[in-house]
């Protein structure tokens, strides 16, 4: 797990292991500044990108985030945080 910070503030954190993207969480208040795209490029390189595929499972709203980083959509599912199944979208970005 790594952070972003500004001014010695956490301003969002990434979370990846070998093949898979875990996490990449931006606060709203610092959204659109490219910090997600910089906690993704850690991410990535993190979890092997560039040595084959890497997959995650994003939330319904970060869908077109990753799209933008080449990922696409390979199915739906869901995933159950603290008793409440949240629909993901099942994603994968190639080498290359």
């Amino acid at each position: 797990m790594f952070v972003a910070e500004t001014d010695a503030t956490v301003v969002g954190f990434g979370q990846s292991k070998p093949g898979e993207v875990l996490a990449v969480f931006v606060e709203p208040d610092s959204a659109r500044r490219g910090i997600g795209s910089l906690l993704l490029a850690k991410a990535l390189s993190d979890a092997g990108a560039g040595k084959g595929a890497v997959r995650v499972e994003s939330t319904i709203n970060a869908v077109g985030f990753y799209e933008g980083h080449g990922f696409r959509v390979l199915g739906h599912g869901t995933q159950r945080r603290n008793d409440v199944d949240v629909p993901v979208v099942i994603m994968e970005r190639h080498a290359g």
